[in-house]
């Protein structure tokens, strides 16, 4: 099942698995920097400001330091990363580096595959992408 993230552009997960983010016009869409582990995008994205932990909650993300919530139009996805296990192919995630309208900068992980959380997916159909050039 596709999902659309926005109507250039789409994470699309076929066969069990993500291929990419693209634009409409084949461009990646997708991270500027390259990790190696869930663990040092983590750290990175958080030395470079997105320091907010959200949480799915709701049909809607939960900023779980001041409490406040925002819709799928509130936000936008700046950077993902997809890992698999080294030893384990169905250990899989993928992080998020998301931004608020307000400007609140934090990051959201998530499995994928047969673990992957499918409100958050049919959640993030509905959010806009930031394309890189």
């Amino acid at each position: 099942m596709p999902f659309i993230v926005r109507p250039n552009c789409r994470l699309e997960a076929t066969s069990s698995r993500i291929r990419e983010l693209t634009a409409s016009d084949g461009r990646k869409a997708m991270s500027a920097k390259l990790y190696t582990s869930l663990a040092e995008a983590i750290q990175g994205l958080k030395k470079r400001g997105f320091t907010a932990n959200f949480e799915f909650l709701d049909q809607a993300f939960r900023h779980v330091n001041s409490g406040r919530t925002s819709n799928a139009e509130d936000l936008t996805i700046v950077e993902h990363y997809r890992f698999e296990g080294s030893s384990d192919p169905d250990d899989m995630s993928v992080i998020y580096a998301i931004e608020s309208d307000e400007g609140t900068q934090g990051i959201l992980a998530d499995a994928f595959r047969v673990y992957a959380n499918p409100e958050l997916g049919d959640f993030l159909n509905n959010v806009r992408i930031r394309e890189n050039s």
